[in-house]
């Protein structure tokens, strides 16, 4: 188990350090944050949506935890290229699993974000997963809002 520990814990340190889709996006279709006032932490998500409503692009910026990043980089790759409908049905996937409406083994389908399971042993810390979670469903209402 320490060695699947010591990956996971690779993986995030590894997105905190160089965090994929990091930046601003020029000419967004749609941009949405969501902050922790208890510690901080803070996300700004930027999308490009193609008129057959497809993540064309995706950035974003933000402070906090290596969790928080981590979550945020890994997000993003996720996310890339997929539908509306897509979204909304991963990001409800998401956040029910970290809600323990499903289980967490769900996780390892979803390429590096398996890596986060191990929040599950500290629960404070599933709101540092979840933040760019939640600024993507802001970011996804404001898009069908705008349909």
């Amino acid at each position: 188990m320490a060695d699947v520990d010591a990956l996971y814990q690779k993986v995030i340190l590894e997105h905190n350090r160089k965090p994929h889709h990091y930046g601003e996006l020029t000419e967004p279709t749609v941009t949405a944050g969501e902050e922790n006032p208890v510690c901080g932490d803070k996300v700004q998500l930027m999308l490009r949506i193609n008129s057959s409503h497809i993540v064309e692009d995706i950035r974003f910026t933000g402070r906090g935890c290596a969790i928080s990043i981590a979550s945020a980089s890994i997000m993003t790759d996720l996310v890339h290229s997929k539908s509306l409908p897509e979204l909304q049905q991963l990001s409800r996937q998401i956040i029910d699993i970290f809600h323990q409406k499903l289980p967490p083994d769900l996780l390892s389908q979803l390429g590096d974000y398996a890596a986060l399971q191990g929040v599950f042993q500290f629960p404070v810390r599933i709101k540092c997963v979840l933040l760019p979670w939640h600024a993507l469903e802001k970011a996804l209402e404001l898009c069908l809002s705008n349909r």
